[in-house]
Formats: C-alpha cells, structure tokens, sequence
C-alpha cells in the first residue's frame, strides 16, 4: 500500500508513512482518504505522520481529520471532472536538480505544492493561502508558459515587486492557474516573506 509520495524521506519515515497508512485502513479508512490523512499530516506544522501522532488525536482527532480529508477530496474530484492531467516541470537550479509533479487542468501551483508537499510543497510556502499577499510561492515561468498565461492583476504585481530574485517571467504560483498544456518552471534561490 502506498502512503503517497516519498521521494526525499529517509527509509524510517517513509515506514512511518506507510505504517501509519496502513493503520488507518485497518481502521476502515478507503486507501486514497488514508493517503490523504498521511499527506495532511505531514504538511501540517507540529505534526508527524505516523501513528502515534494519529492515537494522539483520539477518536474524535481521527474522526474529524478523515472526514476532512474526504469532503476535500470530494470537492477535489467534482473541480477535476472532465479536466485533463497535465505536468508541472520544475528546476531547483541552486539544488542543481529538477523534478515533475502531476497535476490537472485547473488547478493553481498552491493547489499542487499541497498535493506533493515532499516535492513543490517543500519550496513554495505559500503563506497566506492564496490571496497574493505574500511572495513566498514566487516561481520563475519559462518564456514559452508565460506568454499563455492571462495578465498578472495589480495586487500581484506588487507582491512580485517584493520577491527574491524576480525576473521578467515572474509570478506568484498562486495566481498562476494552469491549462492543458501544464508548465515549467524555475523555483529562485530564496524567498522574501512580506506577509
């Protein structure tokens, strides 16, 4: 059973993952909720993921937690129905290492960085939840995405104004909603938290 992405984990937390996945299953939970659960917790301050965070929580905690994870993913799939997969390239240039997170028509590079925390999550803090009132989710778009990209609005432009590194094809990846082509992009060196 998967417990979702473990591309940079250490073999004892990638186990913890998958222990703490499967305990959830043994608790009736359907194994993409469980996933769900694993993920949330992992990009959730304070918490790990594994099981004795989960009995931590109590019942009601484990209750509470899956029912989230699942009206999420419900409206999840209702916003993905008939839209297509595409694929978020991504190059760490000052890590010297590029990566691709799948994602689907639709959806903002915010939305992706919380589908793969051990990936674009792992750069893109994305502070204040999406509103452009930060620039800590500020990417480079190559020149060929960012030319099909609709007009940044003022509010952005200005938090981009405050980003570390800004070139000529910079937005915030919140604000940065992604069609059938997908997009690659170049994560800068650091980030500059104005929020």
């Amino acid at each position: 059973m998967s417990s979702g992405n473990t591309a940079g984990l250490s073999e004892r937390e990638a186990a913890q993952r998958a222990e703490l996945s499967e305990w959830l299953r043994g608790k009736g939970v359907r194994a993409e909720v469980a996933v769900g659960v694993v993920q949330t917790l992992a990009s959730t301050p304070g918490m790990k993921p594994n099981v004795a965070s989960m009995k931590a929580m109590g019942s009601g905690g484990l209750k509470a937690l899956v029912g989230a994870v699942e009206r999420e993913q419900e409206e999840l799939a209702e916003k993905h129905a008939g839209k297509a997969a595409v694929t978020v390239h991504v190059h760490v240039p000052h890590e010297r290492h590029s990566f691709t997170c799948a994602a689907m028509e639709g959806d903002n590079l915010m939305e992706v960085a919380q589908a793969h925390p051990d990936l674009l999550g792992a750069y893109l803090e994305c502070a204040c939840g999406g509103h452009a009132a930060c620039s800590t989710c500020h990417v480079i778009v190559d020149e060929a995405h960012f030319a099909g990209l609709p007009s940044a609005d003022e509010a952005e432009l200005d938090m981009v104004d405050l980003a570390y590194g800004v070139t000529d094809t910079s937005r915030l990846g919140c604000q940065i909603v992604l069609n059938a082509d997908g997009i690659e992009i170049t994560l800068p060196s650091g980030v500059n938290n104005h929020w």
